[in-house]
This record gives structure tokens, C-alpha cells and sequence, in this order.
């Protein structure tokens, strides 16, 4: 019985053990096979497609952090930009107005330099040498101050470089002094001339008078040129309404010595009229080449001294032109610091050379005097 038993349960386990060896080695059925593998594909789909989710989301985060950035980068470059092509198509537009500045200038000088030799031609012959004498003073201080005029316009208006204006200062009083043919083009020299007897007190009034008359002329025709706006300068004025306002000002150097801005203003044109009138006194030995020179030199120096205080005008026909129409300052204020100082300092240095020349009347000359006056 007993082994009976141990031989059926010996063949259970048999049996067991086969039919587990069968399962494991059985193919799976179709439908089973499908959804197992339906199953691992789409195991693999959701993995791919969080494989790609991920990569899509860093991409994204990736974009999101660098659009701004690059949004960034690009306002700067073209915020960068603007000033240079603002800036370039101003100093155009600066160039372009200087260009026809010094054009007219041209234009201007060469007229009045025509206007001239007609003149002296037509009245001379005709026993009318004084009338041509005034003619020719008329003529030159309209020169004179349209030139000016349109200089201080170039410097205010069109604010160029001190340099370039001095350089243009000097110049321009080049061409003055080789194109007056002896015309004085301001009063106090044509006192001075009175005070020596070198001219009547008919003939020297009626010069002075020509003088302011050409001053007068010289703004109202400028200001029918500006109305044309034949440069941007010019209509930029024109739409201002002409308006100019007095360089006279407090400095902080002269202030500590010389109490209140018109004081300051009268001395530094009685300053620089002295230093004028002397340097005509003195330089009448010199070869008028080298006079001319020396005369434009000392000017620009001098515009470069006063020119911030009070436009270093030194004449007082061409201050009526140029500054009695600003504004900032009363007529009589005017007058004070571009009439009676200037005259005062001509006077000063007259007197005082006069003296250091036991008395002797000075051989001044204008430049290039004619000879046939």
C-alpha cells in the first residue's frame, strides 16, 4: 500500500511538471497575441510621445528664453542706429546749408566788388569823385555786414564748430581789406579820420550816414534772402521770425572783476575798438599784403576773446545790423555797449599814441587805400 502510494504521487508530479513544461512552450492565440502586442506598441507610441513632449517642451523653454533676448539685441541695434543715421542726416543737412552760405557769400562779394568798379567808373569822370567816394563807402559796408549777418547765422543757427567759424571770420576779413578800395565801413574810424583833419565834418558825416544806411539796408535785404529758404539754415530762421537774442551775458571770469553784465559787455568793446584802432595805427609801415593779414589775424583773435560776451563787433554801424535787433536788451543798453564804448576806446587809443608821439598825427591809412582819392 505504501508503495502503492509513493508510485501515484511520483506520477502526479510528473504529470504536473510535464504539463508546465507544455504551458510555458505553447504558443499564445491570436487574439492574445494582438493585444499583447497592442500593448507594447502602444507602450512604445506613449513613450515616444513623451519622448517628444519633453523635447518639444524644452525647445520651447528654450525659445521662450531667447526670444526676448533677441528681441532685446535687436532694439538695441536699431536704437543704436538712429542716433548715427539721425546724426549723419543732420551733418548733411548742416553741410548742405553751409555750402549755400558760402555761395552767396560769394555771390554777395563779388556784386558789391562789381558794384564798386561801376561806380568809380561812371561818377569819377563826370567830376563826381565825392559822390563815388560815398557810393564806394556804401557798397562796402553793405559788404560788410550782410557778410557778417550771414556768419552769425551760420554760427548760431547752424551751430558749426568755433574752428570753422574763426577760420571763416578771418577770411572774410581778408577779402574786406583787399576789396574796400579805402572805404572805412565804420564810424569810429571815420571820427578819427574827422579828428585829424583828415576828412571834413561834411565829408565824415556823410559817411557815417552811408554807413547805418548800408547797416539798415544789409538786415532787410538779408531777411527777404532768408523768406526764399534756399537752405534748411535759412527756412529754419524764417520760421523763427528772425529772431536772435544778445550775446550779452554774465561771464564767470569777468563777473568777479567787473560788477553786472553790461559793464562787462562795454569794457570788452572798448577793449578790443583799442586794440583795433591800434594796430591800425601801427601797422601802416607794412606791406599791404602782409597788413591785410595781420588785420584779419588780430580779428579773429579778438572774436575768439569777446565773441562769447558781446559778438566782438567793434563797430558801431555793424552792430546796428547785427545785434540791435536781438532780443535781451533795451536800445539804450545798445548803445552804451556797442556805440559809446567802442568810441571811447578808438578815442583812448588816439590819445594815448598821440602823446607817445609828442603830438604828431598818426600816418593811419585805411587797407588798400585808393590812391586816387
Amino acid at each position: 500500500m505504501g508503495v502503492a502510494v509513493q508510485c501515484r504521487e511520483r506520477h502526479r508530479g510528473e504529470q504536473g511538471a510535464r504539463e508546465t513544461r507544455e504551458e510555458g512552450g505553447r504558443q499564445p492565440l491570436p487574439h492574445q497575441m494582438s493585444s499583447s502586442s497592442s500593448s507594447s506598441t502602444a507602450e512604445r507610441i506613449s513613450d515616444h510621445t513623451h519622448t517628444h513632449t519633453c523635447t518639444h517642451t524644452v525647445a520651447c523653454c528654450r525659445h521662450k528664453k531667447t526670444e526676448p533676448e533677441e528681441h532685446a539685441r535687436r532694439h538695441k541695434e536699431r536704437e543704436g542706429e538712429r542716433p548715427r543715421l539721425r546724426r549723419g542726416r543732420h551733418l548733411q543737412i548742416e553741410m548742405s546749408g553751409v555750402v549755400v552760405s558760402l555761395c552767396l557769400l560769394v555771390v554777395f562779394v563779388l556784386l558789391c566788388e562789381l558794384s564798386r568798379r561801376i561806380l568809380t567808373k561812371l561818377l569819377a569822370p563826370r567830376g563826381l569823385c565825392l559822390s563815388a567816394v560815398y557810393a564806394v563807402e556804401l557798397v562796402s559796408t553793405l559788404q560788410l555786414c550782410i557778410c557778417n549777418l550771414e556768419l552769425r547765422l551760420l554760427g548760431e543757427v547752424g551751430r558749426l564748430q568755433p574752428q570753422f567759424c574763426l577760420s571763416l571770420t578771418y577770411l572774410a576779413s581778408v577779402v574786406h581789406g583787399l576789396t574796400f578800395h579805402g572805404a572805412l565801413g565804420n564810424p569810429c574810424s571815420t571820427l578819427e579820420y574827422t579828428y585829424r583833419g583828415r576828412l571834413t565834418a561834411r565829408s565824415g558825416v556823410l559817411r557815417m550816414v552811408c554807413q547805418f544806411m548800408a547797416a539798415s539796408v544789409a538786415r532787410t535785404m538779408l531777411q527777404g534772402l532768408w523768406a526764399l529758404g534756399l537752405s534748411d539754415l535759412h527756412l529754419r530762421h524764417t520760421l523763427q521770425g528772425f529772431q536772435c537774442i544778445s550775446p550779452i551775458h554774465t561771464d564767470t571770469h569777468t563777473s568777479l572783476v567787473l560788477p553786472g553784465p553790461l559793464v562787462t559787455a562795454a569794457a570788452v568793446e572798448l577793449a578790443g575798438a583799442f586794440a583795433m584802432q591800434t594796430a591800425f595805427t601801427h601797422t601802416h609801415t607794412m606791406d599791404q599784403r602782409y597788413r591785410v593779414h595781420a588785420i584779419a589775424a588780430l580779428t579773429a583773435t579778438l572774436t575768439y576773446a569777446g565773441g562769447k560776451m558781446t559778438g566782438a563787433v567793434f563797430n558801431p554801424a555793424l552792430a546796428l545790423s547785427t545785434q540791435f535787433s536781438c532780443s535781451g536788451h533795451s536800445f539804450l543798453d545798445y548803445c552804451l555797449v556797442y556805440w559809446l564804448a567802442p568810441l571811447l576806446g578808438m578815442m583812448c587809443s588816439v590819445l594815448l599814441f598821440d602823446q607817445m608821439l609828442s603830438g604828431r598825427a598818426s600816418p593811419y591809412r585805411p587797407l588798400l587805400a585808393n590812391k586816387r582819392k
